[in-house]
């Protein structure tokens, strides 16, 4: 029942599936059957109105698409299995599998699947689906079987092989498909996928190991399409410039869409326009039209608009949720702001736990000016934010005034005194009291917030939303923010300085003892 909710409301926060967990036990609604009963008057106070009526639906909709199914994996715990279990039968998450759960992983099927429709398949084939704990390898097996916290080697080993059965149904699965087979894992064996530092759980495991699937998938068709893409290129002229090696490309999975700007995207162009002078929206159909206009759009960032020129023309572009909607199009990233943050969040009690063991003397400056603030409540937050950056740019040698800056400024005036390039200033009399985080680029201010972590994500993808490369100044720190909390692990850089194929040899220490930290 729990999985259900948090399916059917997968774009609200965990606290909101909490409550109407916990609505739905008052009013006594424990499983599917059951909900279909429900009526809105049941749930009024606890979601919209129009959520009320999408949740319902929802329930509805489960029931009749696969009753058993349902019943059987919804909210039941998976019992421990024992070592048997492990090394014969796969794991199944279903008793039974629905005629067109199967007919979504036969092996004849699957190539068509995984390159020609999106939605060819079964949308509940995760229900029916397998984990191959039968292919682990025997250290895996017994560190299950003992409760041991599972190494990086054997869990990357785990994502890797059920990605691969994954990719045999859709090489497009949806996030919540992956989301519910990594709770099935960490419910079976959470001893073993929980996130923990220093034996203590700092994350509920399956939200990590559903980036690591999003993350492999996602390279994986990257792979694919690069091989699809080499074998092409045989007939094309030689002196053609090869996608991927210009620098504003890097990352990019859809730089420069092939789809033609028509007459109707400048006239959903002038809409939206419109739309953004209005204190209430249509919502949905601002998000659809952002989505379709996204050729138009990329045209002309392309076309070297200067930011102040694009503020007029897509002025919605400039807001959070469309910015990183932009930003998931144009890198593949599902639900790129919450991923960025949680990888955030998942990653500073690992980052301190390194700093602590750096031979750094800035570094060590720092953590022991922390040990001292952290005792002082108004200084927590601080050193959670951007403390951290602090941190970063001493372990890289790098200027933090190339990052960000205290400064109170004037809402419309230029900023003076900032670099051309996306910019934070953290705005109030005093730092370490600050609540208002703004972005700058170009000198102007593009972006504001109450939230450390919003900011800093908004920083980062406005180098790929803009086509800016990383300043020479910061090359090191802005590689690290995008290989440990973007996860873009491509080969190179988003710099001209660095070469195609190399990682910066400080951020490779930094990522080694960042995963000593989580052993």
């Amino acid at each position: 029942m729990e999985n259900c909710v948090r399916e059917i409301l997968a774009d609200q926060t965990a606290d909101v599936h909490e409550e109407v967990i916990s609505h739905l036990n008052k009013v006594g609604v424990g499983n599917i059957e059951e909900a279909q009963f429900l009526e809105q008057a049941d749930l009024d106070g606890v979601l919209p109105p129009v959520r009320i009526r999408y949740l319902i639906d929802g329930f509805k909709k489960y029931a009749n698409k696969s009753t058993t199914a349902v019943d059987a994996d919804i909210g039941c715990p998976l019992s421990s299995s024992s070592l048997g279990d492990l090394t014969g039968t796969p794991l199944k998450f279903n008793n039974s599998k629905s005629d067109d759960a199967s007919s979504c992983s036969d092996a004849s099927e699957s190539n068509a699947l995984c390159w020609s429709g999106r939605s060819s398949c079964d949308s509940f084939w995760y229900y029916s689906f397998e984990v191959p704990w039968h292919a682990m390898s025997q250290t895996l097996v017994k560190c299950c079987m003992e409760k041991r916290n599972a190494c990086h080697r054997d869990r990357r080993e785990l994502v890797r092989l059920i990605c691969d059965e994954i990719m045999k149904v859709t090489l497009y699965p949806k996030r919540k498909a992956l989301d519910f087979i990594a709770h099935q894992v960490v419910q079976k064996y959470p001893d073993s996928f929980m996130d923990k530092t220093c034996g203590a759980i700092v994350g509920n495991g399956h939200e990590t190991l559903t980036d690591q699937f999003d993350y492999r998938i996602t390279n994986e068709r990257k792979a694919k399409k690069k091989l699809r893409d080499g074998s092409n290129s045989m007939d094309k002229p030689s002196g053609k410039k090869r996608r991927g090696h210009d620098v504003k490309e890097y990352g990019c999975v859809n730089w420069s869409p092939t789809d033609p700007v028509t007459d109707e995207m400048e006239m959903n162009q002038q809409w939206l326009i419109d739309e953004s002078r209005k204190a209430v929206r249509d919502k949905e159909k601002v998000e659809s039209l952002m989505g379709s206009t996204y050729p138009l759009q990329r045209k002309n960032i392309n076309g070297q608009a200067p930011i102040s020129s694009l503020r007029k023309e897509w002025p919605l572009l400039f807001e959070a949720e469309y910015m990183f909607q932009h930003y998931s199009i144009l890198t593949g990233t599902n639900e790129a702001k919450e991923f960025i943050i949680r990888k955030m969040n998942v990653s500073w009690p690992l980052l301190l736990k390194a700093f602590n063991e750096s031979k750094s003397e800035k570094v060590k400056h720092i953590m022991s000016r922390f040990s001292l603030l952290s005792e002082w409540e108004d200084y927590k937050e601080y050193c959670s934010s951007v403390g951290m950056l602090d941190l970063l740019c001493a372990f890289f040698g790098e200027p933090t005034s190339k990052l960000f800056k205290h400064m109170d400024i004037v809402p419309g005036d230029p900023v003076p005194d900032v670099p051309n390039h996306p910019f934070l200033i953290v705005v109030g009399p005093v730092l370490y009291k600050s609540k208002e985080f703004v972005i700058t680029a170009e000198r102007s201010a593009i972006f504001s917030t109450d939230s450390f972590c919003v900011a800093l994500a908004y920083l980062f993808v406005s180098f790929y939303v803009f086509n800016m490369e990383y300043p020479q100044e910061l090359i090191a720190t802005l590689e690290f923010i995008q290989r440990i909390f973007a996860e873009i692990s491509d080969d190179g850089s988003r710099s001209s300085v660095m070469k195609k194929k190399n990682v910066h040899i400080k951020v490779k220490q930094l990522m080694t003892a960042l995963r000593k930290s989580n052993d």
